[in-house]
Order: C-alpha cells, then structure tokens, then sequence
C-alpha cells in the first residue's frame, strides 16, 4: 500500500510552439532536456492562471516573447512519478501558440532545442503523453489552420 503521507501534488503549464517554413509546413519546438525531448513547461506560481505560466514558462526558457496563443486548445495530462522519496501526482496543462521567432536562447535547464516537423517531431518526443498532446495539436490545427501541413 502506497503511504500517502509523502504524496503532493504539482500543477505545471506549457506551450505546444510551432512555426511555419518556407513552405509554410509547421514545425514544432521541442526542448532537450539531455534524458528526454518535451514542450516547454513548468511550475505554475500560486495565483498564476495557467496560460500566464505558460506563456511564462515559453519566455523563461527560450526567450521567445512574440507568440500567440490559439484560442480553443487546452489539454491536460497527468501522471504520477517519484522524486527523492515522494510521490508526485503532477498535471500539466497545454496551450498552442505561433511564432515566427527563430532565435532561441535556452534556459540552463536544456542542453538542446530542434524545430520539427510533426511526423519527426512524434518520434523524438519521449513521453506518451506529451505525444498525445502534439497529435491532439496537430488535429487542432489542422481543423483551425488549414494551410499547408
């Protein structure tokens, strides 16, 4: 039996980041975070609505300021991990959001960032549950912006 006593709970936001390239074929952004490939997230502040920690969280770790957030897309996901002896039972909630910034500067947290297209991009995300999100995105998108791929 789980002793629940060393058990908390988490709430974090991020953004699912996409570009348009030349061929105006989306390319998502994902993070390396040097064990895994993911969105940009992190902890919400206590009184933060979640797209202010989102768009927060997009700034403090890639420095990009220009993006605008769609209207419609918010997903949460869930999962339950351990850290130093605690039970964390975490939920994340996405957003999507354009930018046509090219220029990343990286928080400490990350080694690495690639713009991807979705197929490469479902491949190199590590966890199914980020991968969930992407293709709920994509469909999203799809539905919402329907240009080129």
């Amino acid at each position: 039996m789980a002793d629940h006593s060393k058990m908390i709970q988490e709430r974090s936001a991020g953004a699912i980041v996409y570009r348009r390239d030349v061929f105006g074929t989306r390319e998502y952004l994902l993070l390396n975070h040097g064990r895994h490939w993911d969105f940009p997230k992190g902890h919400t502040i206590p009184g933060e609505t979640d797209r202010a920690a989102a768009e927060r969280e997009l700034c403090e770790e890639t420095c990009i300021r220009a993006a605008t957030f769609h209207e419609g897309f918010c997903r949460e996901i869930r999962y339950v991990f351990r850290s130093r002896g605690v039970v964390v039972n975490k939920a994340v909630v996405f957003f999507v959001a354009l930018t046509d910034v090219d220029a990343i500067t990286l928080s400490h947290e990350h080694v690495g960032f690639a713009w991807m297209t979705y197929d490469i991009a479902m491949k190199a995300v590590t966890y199914p549950t980020s991968r969930d999100v992407l293709k709920r995105a994509e469909e999203f998108l799809a539905r919402t912006s329907p240009q080129a791929g």
